[in-house]
Formats: structure tokens, sequence, C-alpha cells
């Protein structure tokens, strides 16, 4: 499940066409949903976005090639979300 997992999400990401290191990119909608959700969901007093802030922002979307990916595997999203809170 971790080799297929691994494969569906770097399938997801990976592009022949990807842009230089340096280069301005446009962000989709739904990612920034999920950045401002993750700081919506980050502690004060520093507010500092962990990457389970970002997780469970995306996870708590229920749509996406991620998730998709997560539940393809067996991975129960709810349990997920919980056991990052």
């Amino acid at each position: 499940p971790v080799q297929r997992l691994a494969e569906c999400l770097i399938g997801a990401i990976v592009s022949s066409t990807m842009p230089k290191a340096d280069a301005e990119i446009p962000l989709d909608e739904t990612v920034t949903a999920v950045v401002a959700r993750g700081g919506e969901l980050a502690s004060p007093p520093d507010g500092k976005v962990e990457p389970a802030h970002l997780w469970i922002a995306l996870l708590n979307r229920g749509d996406g090639t991620a998730v998709g990916c997560l539940k393809q595997v067996g991975v129960d999203v709810d349990r997920a979300v919980t056991a990052l809170e």
C-alpha cells in the first residue's frame, strides 16, 4: 500500500512541464483555501503553520487527488484527521 500511495501522489504532482525553481507560481483556489485554513488551525501565540495543519485542512476538504489516493490504500480519512489534531 505504501508503494501504491507514493506512486499515486507522485503521479499527481510530477509533470514534465515543472516550472523553474525561482518561478512565480499562481496558486489554485484549492491550494489557497487549504493554506488559509491551515493558518486558522495554527495555535496561538505564534500561529506557526505546521505540516499537520495543512494535512488537516486538506483532509477536511474531502476532495482532490491526495485524499483519493489515501482512501484508495485504505486510509480512514476521519481517523487520520483525529490523529493529527
